[in-house]
């Protein structure tokens, strides 16, 4: 077996951002414990690799997540609160098993988890993987149609991801398709399901034989289905019953 232990704090902000507030609100949106130079433990994790001999990886504690391109799950440089196990199997297949603490409250039913399972395996010209990711938030998040919004008793989302990438001497490129799936439940109304997609094409090319010398161009194409409802029906005081907005909580913030 191999341990390491891994420590690491960070201090970020805007300068100036302490003297208007309201003008850097988006940094509320943001997983940080501060954002006003004050330094936080980002990272205090442990990984334990090949344990007892065996081919496959533990790692736990508040540690770096972030699959594919970010767009399910990224912590942000934030850390997140987890335990991930990793497999490799002799035939090149790799997988991996997580469970992040989002929300710690003193009720099973008022938490906030997220999880997932990846699978990478390598083929002739290309890397496939799938991943399967859930987060189940009991803890009263505010759920949004247009302008109306209310307290939620329930948050259950699911996405599959199916991504094809690879890389070399010339470059890079990835895939990504997702489903999102699920339900809302608000305070009030009838529930929410959420029926959404999204795909993301991106890709880097190098040349390193120019008159110029090392000449690379990158290029993304990136779509998401939105919603198109305004609110609840005044009549009924009903939630319109399925959004198609794409919308994961720990995606990856550029």
């Amino acid at each position: 077996s191999e341990t390491e232990i891994v420590t690491r704090f960070q201090a970020i902000g805007i300068v100036g951002s302490s003297a208007a507030p309201a003008e850097y609100e988006w940094q509320r949106k943001y997983p940080y414990q501060s954002v006003n130079f004050n330094p936080f433990i980002q990272n205090a994790y442990i990984n334990v690799k090949n344990v007892a001999g065996n081919p496959f990886d533990i790692t736990f504690g508040r540690q770096p997540i972030e699959y594919g391109e970010g767009l399910i799950i990224s912590d942000n440089g934030a850390g997140m609160n987890a335990l991930r196990f990793g497999i490799n199997y002799p035939f090149k297949l790799h997988s991996e098993i997580f469970t992040a603490k989002i929300k710690e409250n003193f009720m099973n039913s008022k938490d906030n988890d997220v999880s997932g399972v990846i699978a990478t395996y390598p083929l002739k010209k290309f890397n496939a993987e799938f991943g399967y990711y859930e987060q189940r938030d009991y803890s009263g998040t505010i759920y949004r149609q247009g302008t109306t919004f209310a307290n939620t008793l329930t948050v259950d989302k699911q996405f599959y991801d199916f991504r094809l990438f690879d890389s070399g001497s010339w470059g890079n490129y990835s895939l990504e398709y997702v489903f999102q799936k699920g339900k809302i439940v608000p305070g009030y109304g009838n529930s929410v399901e959420l029926n959404a997609k999204a795909f993301v094409a991106k890709g880097r090319l190098v040349n390193e034989k120019t008159k110029l010398g090392k000449v690379s161009g990158f290029g993304i194409l990136a779509a998401a289905t939105g919603n198109k409802s305004v609110g609840i029906t005044p009549s009924a005081n009903e939630w319109i019953p399925t959004d198609e907005e794409f919308s994961p909580d720990f995606t990856k913030k550029y």
